[in-house]
């Protein structure tokens, strides 16, 4: 199961036009520095807001980043199989699961819309460091 998702920036096309030759290899570093933040922002959300019993879902939850986006995913094993219906279904805690004030359903979901601020701003610092 994966999530994958992309930090649109308003006008990026004119800045990178803009800074093409000047900056080019700056700007790809750090949007490439800035994505792997915010994986890891999300992911460590993602776990907090995940159901747990055992941990395994926990541990699973992953992501991958690039120049191009990140990708937050479960790794496959056993927590793969029943990551669907924690995200999606009818999430009940069970016996022996960690109480979790934020714990249940769309832990993946929950963790990007309630960093969107922090992304946004963390994808802002790519710029830095660029002037006119």
């Amino acid at each position: 199961m994966s999530i994958s998702f992309s930090v649109k920036v308003d006008g990026l096309k004119n800045v990178t036009r803009k800074y093409r030759s000047t900056y080019p290899q700056k700007i790809k570093k750090n949007i490439i520095k800035q994505n792997k933040n915010i994986g890891l922002l999300i992911q460590k959300t993602a776990r907090k807001y995940a159901p747990e019993k055992t941990g395994a879902l926990v541990n699973s939850i992953r992501f991958k980043s690039s120049a191009s986006g990140i990708e937050l995913y479960v790794r496959q094993g056993r927590a793969s199989r029943y990551a669907p219906i924690m995200e999606y279904g009818q999430y009940k805690p069970g016996e022996g699961t960690r109480r979790k004030t934020d714990a249940g359903r769309l832990y993946l979901h929950r963790a990007i819309e309630d960093n969107h601020d922090k992304i946004v701003f963390m994808m802002s610092k790519a710029f830095d460091g660029v002037k006119d």
